[in-house]
């Protein structure tokens, strides 16, 4: 009573229905469970055998049909409630998995439950982990601390105080890796661990981590690796009422800071409009297209431009066939749409030897107030586009072909006079900037995660 904060920590884990349904106030009864040691404190973890017992009002729940409760089971019981409704009245704060938690509230060694807007997911270490970042529009007073994975397209120190990175484990690590920016999730069970100052300075300066601003200090967030064990994640529906909510304010989120980082770089900041594509790093502030050919090679950018051609203007000629034994090439005709179409694949008509890679190729050129930039569109990133749609999908099905021919010629001027460029809607992407092998000294532009809406 004294201090009740001092209470012993359970970590229970279990398949499907076999762990217990328990609410604040509930009395419960385990049985088989291992006294452990975490950080200092006392901690209960479930063993071989664990059963449970919960009192709840005047009802019971039990691990096993048949139980035996004792009478002095039952006065135990009745103990601890009089103890409870003494006692409930000093509980200022009471802190249970069931309700939800701000990032901005998080506390160091504690399990929470957040719903959180998905930033970004990127792969470790050949898949076997992923580092997922999400936002709630709270400000976090704690830097991210991760122990793997030197990310090529760090976050801006300004977006960083409004995220926070999630390493993700084992079984959940496909699951994952299929969420798109954008989504929003319900994160069950994240676990926040303090990081000793000793692991801070050995990872620190390899991975290139940088606290935020007025940090309280490091903390780690990892999602169980045993999907099991609770309910990991779950995508939440565009109507549910909670992602309306946070995808509201995260909207007016990117609003403020656009108009933050733009003050930061001494820019005009730019109108917000509702872009037609979206992009893996949605809050990473945009670059003008001289900055982007000023800047030094390789190099990454998010833009915020308008499209005014794609070459080939026509879709089916943007698919290609790549032989990879000898790299002969072949656009869309005739032969190629009736191979690729039932087949899904077509040897190459040069060496005969290979099955050829069926893909996308094409160019766009994009516009801002600051000049023009040609970028290649090609491969795994013009799939990606393109929604991950199989090529041989877009050609044999008419619907899809017409519907992403409709969304090219929304975003684009392909055949208007200059003039309606005025009236094209803005577009986000992102590009890279690399050296050719045939022209080292012309830096060229590709486009990389980036998707149609």
């Amino acid at each position: 009573e004294n201090n009740l904060q001092s209470g012993v920590r359970c970590n229970l884990f279990g398949k499907g229905n076999t762990l217990p349904d328990v609410q604040v106030g509930d009395i419960v009864r385990f049985h088989r469970l291992k006294v452990d040691q975490f950080n200092g404190r006392l901690q209960l973890k479930t063993t071989k055998g664990f059963s449970w017992l919960v009192f709840n009002g005047s009802t019971t729940q039990s691990s096993h049909p048949k139980v035996t409760i004792s009478k002095e089971d039952y006065a135990k019981v009745e103990e601890l409630r009089n103890w409870y409704e003494s006692i409930k009245h000093k509980l200022v704060e009471v802190v249970s998995l069931t309700s939800e938690t701000k990032l901005c509230n998080i506390k160091p060694e504690s399990f929470f439950k957040c719903v959180g807007y998905v930033i970004r997911v990127v792969p470790l270490v050949s898949n076997t982990s992923c580092l997922l970042t999400v936002t709630d529009g709270s400000k976090v007073c704690y830097s991210s601390f991760r122990r793997r994975g030197l990310i090529e397209l760090e976050l801006s120190p300004i977006i960083k105080q409004y995220c926070f990175d999630i390493c993700v484990f084992g079984e959940l690590v496909n699951e994952v890796l299929k969420l798109t920016p954008g989504s929003i999730v319900n994160l069950d069970c994240v676990h926040a661990k303090n990081v000793p100052p000793s692991i801070v300075d050995t990872v620190q300066m390899e991975l290139k981590l940088i606290p935020i601003a007025a940090s309280h200090g490091w903390i780690e967030l990892t999602l169980p690796s045993n999907p099991h064990s609770c309910n990991g994640f779950k995508v939440l529906n565009k109507d549910d009422e909670r992602a309306k909510k946070l995808t509201k304010e995260i909207h007016d989120l990117r609003a403020t800071l656009d108009i933050k980082v733009s003050k930061v770089n001494e820019e005009h900041a730019r109108p917000l409009q509702e872009s037609l594509t979206i992009t893996d790093f949605p809050l990473n502030p945009f670059k003008l297209l001289e900055e982007v050919k000023s800047s030094n090679v390789p190099n990454k950018f998010r833009l915020r431009v308008k499209i005014i051609a794609v070459k080939p203007s026509i879709i089916q000629e943007c698919i290609i066939g790549i032989c990879g034994t000898c790299d002969q090439f072949i656009r869309f005709n005739d032969t190629f749409l009736k191979e690729v179409v039932f087949n899904d694949t077509m040897q190459c008509i040069n060496c005969k030897n290979d099955l050829m890679n069926i893909t996308y190729a094409f160019e766009i050129l994009v516009l801002d107030s600051t000049g023009l930039l040609q970028v290649n569109v090609f491969d795994k990133e013009a799939h990606r586009f393109f929604n991950n749609i199989k090529p041989s999908l877009l050609l044999r099905d008419e619907n899809i072909r017409l519907n992403y021919e409709n969304k090219l010629k929304r975003i684009c001027n392909e055949g208007k006079s200059l003039d309606y460029e005025d009236e094209l809607p803005w577009v986000e992407i992102c590009v890279c900037s690399f050296h050719s092998i045939s022209q080292p000294n012309h830096p060229r532009y590709s486009l990389f995660g980036t998707s149609l809406i």
